[in-house]
């Protein structure tokens, strides 16, 4: 919910990535710094083993060190991604609901720094017998979102709010959605509790 400009968060990264200095003067302690880009617990739906910290989230990306940020309102998405080590950055603001543009994100990091080709991403559905989906049944809850996994027809489906999309299991606890035509999949991940059972959904 804060309201800004490119050049104003242009003007951000490069203090956070020169120590805290811009234009000659100290604006952030670098022990300041330190703790923002430091991440202090795991993400599970992180491909880059991200983690996150005191607002922004911390991951090797490409072989190469990321500190990030992303956001979404209604009418609006925003992305600031930095490579501290290679002071770059890339930000980008939308204007629309959710958008974050990563495919131009991603061509512009490879302008910016030395990027390691890019992974394959797990697609292919794994199959799952009805014992394994009744583990992942249940309702997750972070109000006030709610969020329903449920067998039905010997599938498995994700309901949030009034739409239910099939979800298949593409990873060890990941899982994408099957959206209707012109939507794009998300993908989620389940976390286990200290009993073992499914007690979160990410």
């Amino acid at each position: 919910f804060l309201f800004s400009s490119v050049l104003d968060l242009a003007r951000f990264t490069i203090a956070f990535m020169n120590d805290g200095i811009i234009e000659g003067h100290s604006v952030l302690k670098p022990s300041v710094i330190n703790t923002l880009s430091t991440g202090y617990a795991d993400v599970p739906s992180s491909l880059d083993h991200g983690r996150y910290g005191y607002g922004l989230t911390t991951s090797m990306h490409r072989g190469v060190r990321m500190v990030e940020h992303g956001g979404a309102i209604d009418g609006f998405g925003a992305s600031v991604r930095m490579l501290p080590d290679q002071k770059a950055a890339v930000i980008i603001l939308v204007n629309k609901s959710g958008a974050q543009l990563e495919k131009t994100s991603e061509r512009a990091l490879e302008q910016l720094a030395p990027l390691q080709p890019a992974a394959p991403r797990a697609t292919a559905a794994i199959a799952m017998d009805p014992s394994e989906m009744a583990k992942y049944a249940g309702v997750y809850v972070n109000p006030p979102m709610t969020f329903e996994l449920a067998v039905r027809d010997g599938k498995l489906y994700l309901r949030r709010g009034a739409v239910d999309t099939e979800a298949t299991k593409i990873g060890d606890l990941r899982f994408a959605t099957v959206p209707p035509a012109g939507a794009r999949p998300q993908e989620f991940a389940l976390v286990p509790g200290p009993d073992g059972q499914m007690a979160f959904l990410h």
